[in-house]
């Protein structure tokens, strides 16, 4: 009895259920919900004619909701409701379905001449067939006069719901229009927080601004997809794919970045360790549910990113509470902007679920909420801008406060330091003073100065007056001053150039300058050390005549031969020599005089060296320099200039009378070994005559930053004759060359050893003395020899390439050339080897000059001795 009620009362529901459409308002459209017959088909998709033929009819069931669905459920849903046309004249409806996300909808609408009219609109179907632009699915409807039944089916994955309305064509038009204004506007505000965001975000530099804008860019490609908007520019198969499996891809990364925001919004690492933690973990899981939702169903998928967007949200809501309560006013907004979103996320899934129906959520999902979540985040973090800024003036304030009682302290330390450096300046002999680029006295001299310039008002002075330089010195200390000030050569080299010595009067000033610089680098003054040093002067020239005394004491023997052989050569520079012997004579003697450090008399002679013409009162004044010398130290020397007092003089007639009386004893041994016994007596040693040259080679390497080790074999050889004894003496020459010319500084880069090697090997017998000097320095330079052959003497380049070396040097050096440019206390490769060439030729003998660049340099040299010169030279 029951059972048959129910289906009378179904056979007669289309009539009595029947809406008529001219009760429809013309400015509203009108909620189908609950004038619909409902039928949730789970199983296998029903034919569309079986449901249009009425073999369903049973299974409708009226709804009792305004938005009837399924939820997250599976099946097709059927809708179906009846339109009575009252009127006379066919109306012309739409019927919309606010459900954009829906995969495919269906609406089958009755022809006049029987059967249905189905269409087919959502997002897995081509856009372009769409009977209008509009995000939601939309069909024109037609109701003739009379009760017409329709049918709508819906197909989705995820929520299906329907939310279907029906709107005269007038409103749905208006309707229309304002969905697109209020779309476009929230839409814009979002893009319009976005571009201000990603502008301060390269201003500032800030790591949150920049974790936000991609949480803004994301959230907006959210909302896009949620609108149903991709499929209006997109392929439908893309577009349909964005708009469901991508929007929850988008909506995990979305909650991702949200994570990271907050954690830097709130600086959780330093502030909130523990939250912090919590959150690292929370991040991990969008992780495993995008991998999650490569393998399970668009449903399951769904619910989870449904769940895990809540969880997240509660999360920063918590955080962001725990935030304020410490003190952080910033979090204020940022925790009411979270509210929002967790507001909108629930109220939009208790609208798919089918359980709640906020208007805004049914036609504008959670975009509202997204927008006021904009808002408010970009309220948050400018409130947080102002809070770092309000925190930064007050530690400023804080620590300007803190210095001022600091500088006060440090102003009253440096008034007491003041005073103290003043007493300590005024008590010091060394004086202190500042000048200006005129080379004026600036105040604040020390009282020491008063007293080694001799003045009791020093302010306003001129220095260089004070210390005594007068004419071309004082122009040249004022030229070192304006090179400093001027900055236009290295600071260092410009201070070089001031003196760092004056004599005022019998008193001898130590100058020290620095450069005292403003902050922008520019020269303000000079401050001048100045220390008297007279004393000290006079005992470091006592030192260094004891020093010298010393030297000469050590080997006097050779001294006194070095005395020896000068007066000779003195004697013969007074004589008519031209002038290429005298240079070499002089040249020779500065050499020697140097070895036995007789500074005075080397530097006369290369002041004497430097005159074009050497006259007779030049030779004199050397002359003069010995004999002083001499004569100040002639009670520890006992040396005269003009004989060597423990020597004896024999005639030849005694030698010969000697010579004859041991030729008689008939004894030939006797007589070699007299004959031996002369020659020693009258000729040194080799070794007196070149000890004290390598000496002073090494002393001269020592300077130069060299290293070098000088071998000798021979050296017991006693000289025939004072020509060899001349020649020897002359090899000083050589040595240095090589030491100052020859003997590289950075060896080791050459692949040399450290350490220069100089050997100097002497042979004798009864036919000739044989002298070798070799190195293994950097040898002659060829192309420096052919330069100097081509300009002194006039030869043409082939003519210069054609002669072999020793050919080469021996022609340049009879022209007097050096390869030194100037000429110098240690000379060049030419002034003193064309005159030792020159001896060697004038003794009859010959040599043998070596050099391979790079490699070294060697001279042979070959004396001959005549058996009866032996004799002779002794006498």
């Amino acid at each position: 009895m029951v059972k048959a009620l129910i289906v009378f009362i179904l056979l007669l529901a289309p009539k009595a259920w029947a809406l008529d459409v001219r009760n429809i308002e013309a400015e509203r459209g009108y909620l189908l919900g609950q004038d619909l017959d409902i039928w949730h088909n789970k199983g296998e998709a029903a034919l569309e004619a079986d449901v249009l033929s009425g073999r369903f009819a049973d299974s409708f069931i009226r709804s009792q909701e305004q938005f009837p669905g399924i939820g997250f459920g599976k099946g097709e849903l059927w809708a179906r409701f009846t339109l009575t046309n009252s009127g006379s004249e066919t109306m012309e409806l739409w019927l919309e379905n606010k459900s954009p996300l829906a995969d495919q909808v269906s609406f089958f609408m009755p022809l006049a001449t029987g059967g249905y009219q189905i269409r087919h609109q959502g997002d897995s179907v081509d856009f372009k067939s769409r009977e209008i632009t509009y995000r939601m699915p939309a069909f024109a409807v037609t109701v003739p006069p009379g009760t017409h039944t329709y049918y709508v089916r819906t197909i989705t994955a995820g929520s299906n719901m329907m939310a279907l309305f029906l709107w005269q064509a007038r409103s749905f038009e208006y309707h229309r229009w304002l969905d697109g204004v209020l779309l476009n506007s929230m839409l814009g505000i979002l893009l319009s927080i976005l571009a201000y965001n990603i502008f301060l975000a390269f201003s500032l530099g800030s790591r949150t601004y920049h974790l936000y804008s991609v949480f803004m860019f994301l959230m907006v490609c959210m909302q896009v997809c949620m609108a149903g908007l991709p499929v209006l520019f997109m392929d439908s198969s893309i577009g349909s794919w964005i708009a469901n499996k991508g929007f929850l891809f988008l909506s995990n990364l979305t909650g991702m970045t949200a994570i990271l925001v907050t954690s830097s919004f709130l600086n959780m690492k330093q502030f909130m360790p523990r939250w912090h933690s919590g959150l690292r973990l929370l991040l991990v899981m969008p992780c495993g549910i995008m991998i999650l939702g490569l393998f399970v169903d668009y449903n399951m998928f769904a619910f989870i990113s449904s769940t895990f967007a809540a969880i997240y949200c509660l999360f920063l809501i918590a955080s962001s509470v725990q935030a304020v309560l410490r003190g952080y006013g910033p979090a204020r907004y940022y925790t009411l902007a979270w509210f929002f979103v967790l507001g909108a996320t629930v109220l939009n899934s208790l609208h798919f679920q089918g359980i709640v129906h906020p208007s805004f959520i049914v036609e504008f999902n959670s975009l509202p909420g997204a927008v006021m979540e904009g808002i408010l985040m970009s309220l948050a973090l400018a409130d947080r801008v102002n809070f770092i800024r309000d925190k930064a003036e007050r530690t400023i304030r804080t620590l300007n406060s803190e210095l001022s009682q600091h500088i006060t302290k440090v102003e009253k330390i440096v008034a007491e330091r003041t005073i103290t450096i003043r007493t300590i300046l005024d008590n010091v002999r060394s004086g202190l003073l500042m000048v200006d680029s005129q080379g004026r006295i600036l105040g604040g001299s020390s009282r020491s100065c008063q007293t080694l310039l001799g003045e009791s008002s020093l302010e306003g002075q001129s220095f260089a007056g004070l210390i005594g330089l007068t004419g071309s010195d004082a122009a040249l200390f004022r030229m070192s001053l304006e090179q400093v000030f001027s900055g236009l050569m290295p600071m260092e080299v410009a201070l070089q150039q001031i003196p760092q010595s004056a004599k005022k009067g019998s008193q001898y000033l130590q100058l020290s300058a620095n450069a005292i610089e403003s902050p922008d680098g520019q020269v303000q003054s000079i401050l001048f050390t100045i220390e008297d040093v007279t004393e000290l002067r006079s005992r470091q020239i006592e030192s260094r005549r004891h020093g010298v005394l010393i030297h000469i004491l050590s080997d006097l023997s050779a001294f006194r031969q070095f005395i020896a052989s000068s007066y000779e050569s003195i004697q013969r520079l007074k004589k008519h020599l031209d002038e290429r012997q005298r240079k070499f004579i002089l040249h020779t003697l500065k050499g020697n005089s140097s070895v036995f450090k007789l500074h005075r008399v080397a530097k006369l002679i290369h002041r004497v060296e430097e005159k074009d013409v050497i006259g007779l009162a030049e030779v004199q004044q050397v002359e003069k320099e010995f004999v002083s010398f001499l004569q100040r130290h002639k009670k520890l020397l006992k040396t005269d200039w003009a004989t060597i007092s423990d020597e004896v003089s024999l005639s030849l007639a005694k030698l010969k009378e000697m010579e004859a009386i041991v030729a008689s004893v008939g004894n030939p041994a006797l007589s070699a070994r007299v004959a031996k016994w002369m020659e020693e007596v009258n000729q040194p040693l080799i070794r007196s005559l070149i000890s004290p040259m390598i000496a002073s080679c090494k002393r001269t390497a020592k300077q130069l930053g060299k290293k070098i080790s000088i071998r000798t074999l021979g050296d017991d050889i006693h000289t025939l004759n004072s020509q060899e004894t001349a020649i020897i003496e002359s090899l000083t020459h050589l040595l240095r060359n090589s030491v100052i010319h020859g003997i590289e500084t950075e060896r080791e880069a050459l692949g040399k050893p450290a350490a220069g090697l100089i050997e100097l090997s002497f042979t004798a017998d009864e036919g000739a003395l044989r002298i070798r000097l070799s190195d293994d320095g950097c040898g002659l330079n060829r192309k420096t020899w052919e330069t100097a052959a081509q300009q002194r003497l006039l030869m043409s380049a082939k003519e210069a390439s054609a002669l072999d070396l020793q050919e080469l040097v021996t022609r340049v050096v009879r022209s007097d050339f050096s390869t030194q440019k100037n000429l110098t206390m240690e000379a060049g490769r030419g002034i003193g080897l064309g005159g030792f060439l020159r001896s060697i030729e004038e003794a009859h003998g010959h040599y043998f000059l070596e050099s391979k660049e790079g490699h070294g340099f060697s001279l042979d040299i070959h004396l001959p001795r005549r058996p009866r010169e032996r004799l002779e030279t002794a006498v």
